[in-house]
Parts: C-alpha cells; sequence; structure tokens
C-alpha cells in the first residue's frame, strides 16, 4: 500500500508541478485576489463588531463573506490540482454568496431577518425527508427519531408561514415578493449581475448527474471522446480497436 501511495503521490506532483508551470502566475493572481479580501475585512472587524455589536444584518453580511473567503480557497485548491470541473461547480456557491450579500446589502434589515428565519423551513424539510427514510438508514438496530423535535420545528414552521405567508415555504421564499420575484434569477437581475446566469447554468452540469456533465470543461473538445478525466493525477484514456475499447493509463493532460 505505502509504494501505490508513494507512486500516486509522484504523479500528483508531477502533475501539479505542470499546472505551476502553465498557470502559475494567474493562480498567482487569483491567491492574492483571497488574501486581500480577507484582509480587508479582518482588518476592520474588531471596530466593525464594536460599534454595531448588535447589528445582525452586519453580522450575516460578515458571515457569508467569511463563506466566500472558504470557497474561494477550495476553488483555488481545485485549480491548482488540475480538478476544473470541481472549481466551476464550487464558482457556482460563490456566485450565489455574491448574489446574496449584494441583495441582503442593498435591502432593508426586514430582509435579512426573512433569510436567515427561513432556515427553519429548510430543516423542517430535511427532517421530514429523513424520517420517511430512517428505517432503511439503521436497518440493523432500534434507532427511533427524535419526534419532539420534529415537532418544534413544525411549530416555528408554522408559525413562520402564518406570519409571512404560505409563498415562505418555497425554497426562495424567503425574498420578499413586492421587492422581486422569489427565483433565483429575480435576485440576480435585480442586483445587476444576471449576465453571469449563463456561465452559471454551465457550471450546474458539474453538479448534477445529467449527461451534460460527463462533458469535462477542463478538456479540450478533441480529447473529450479519447480522454476519461477521472483526476488529476493520471487520466485514463480510450484507444478504439475495431468494437472494442481499451483502457489505458495515459500520462496527464493539461486541458485547460
Amino acid at each position: 500500500m505505502n509504494s501505490m501511495l508513494e507512486e500516486y503521490a509522484d504523479e500528483r506532483n508531477e502533475f501539479e508541478n505542470l499546472v505551476h508551470d502553465q498557470w502559475g502566475e494567474i493562480l498567482g493572481n487569483l491567491e492574492v485576489l483571497i488574501i486581500m479580501c480577507f484582509e480587508s475585512v479582518n482588518l476592520h472587524s474588531r471596530d466593525i463588531y464594536n460599534k454595531d455589536s448588535d447589528d445582525c444584518k452586519l453580522n450575516v453580511l460578515m458571515q457569508l463573506h467569511a463563506r466566500a473567503l472558504r470557497v474561494s480557497n477550495e476553488i483555488l485548491t481545485l485549480l491548482k490540482t488540475g480538478y476544473g470541473d470541481g472549481a466551476n461547480s464550487r464558482w457556482r456557491t460563490l456566485y450565489e454568496l455574491s448574489v446574496i450579500s449584494a441583495f441582503l446589502s442593498k435591502n432593508e434589515f426586514y430582509v435579512t431577518k426573512r433569510y436567515m428565519e427561513h432556515e427553519i423551513i429548510r430543516t423542517y424539510k430535511d427532517i421530514k425527508e429523513y424520517q420517511n427514510y430512517y428505517e432503511r438508514l439503521h436497518p440493523d438496530d432500534d434507532y427511533i427519531p427524535n419526534t419532539d423535535n420534529f415537532e418544534k420545528i413544525k411549530e416555528q414552521r408554522d408559525e413562520l408561514i402564518e406570519k409571512y405567508g404560505k409563498e415562505f415555504d418555497y425554497d426562495w421564499g424567503w425574498i420578499p415578493k413586492e421587492i422581486c420575484k422569489p427565483y433565483f434569477k429575480a435576485l440576480a437581475k435585480f442586483v445587476n449581475v444576471d449576465h453571469l446566469i449563463p456561465y452559471y447554468n454551465l457550471s450546474s452540469a458539474s453538479i448534477h448527474g445529467l449527461s451534460r456533465g460527463l462533458y469535462n470543461t477542463s478538456l479540450p473538445s478533441e480529447k473529450q471522446e479519447k480522454i476519461l478525466h477521472w483526476g488529476g493525477r493520471v487520466t485514463m484514456g480510450l484507444e478504439k480497436q475495431s468494437k472494442t475499447q481499451l483502457f489505458l493509463f495515459v500520462k496527464p493532460q493539461l486541458g485547460y
């Protein structure tokens, strides 16, 4: 096992060195941008919190900013190791965070409150889904779900729907309908970044299991049918021989 791991580590390092040789300057620029986004907030966060310690809206925006930084570092790591499609799918999350942050920033506090309270709606749906399958998830023991907790969440969910209306139960129901329609594209349009929706749609291919996701954005078109991209270290080539396909390990390809 140790020799196998060492062999793959050598191949991975070789590949990552090739990525760095070709894209090191661009990746360096991205890393500098991430560091600047961190330091710009880190330098002032203490003063901000001292002045507005009870500002829920500011606290939420700070949390979203921290999450965006974490996702950005995930994107950087995936790019450095050759997982372009994975980085593209994480960009989708980063885009959503930026749109939501801008929307909350442009609107009054009550919108942020709706955004935070909507967690109860999602939690209720998740628990209900879990209860539908808990017997299959725990077939060999006498596990019993905590129904008291579920009833408490359900009570909170019912109160929120009574407070905000039945539309609050929808996935994007926290968005006030008097401001914009309750779906993501409308949100992006409100903050004037809906021109990135085509890229957002493209990035979804790497997340969902549809056939469109078989296309690798990190491979050039002429390599799509010749290489099965399963990782940054090595790829699996397809060499056609009559009616059969022979699977071979081939040298890493830099398909960007």
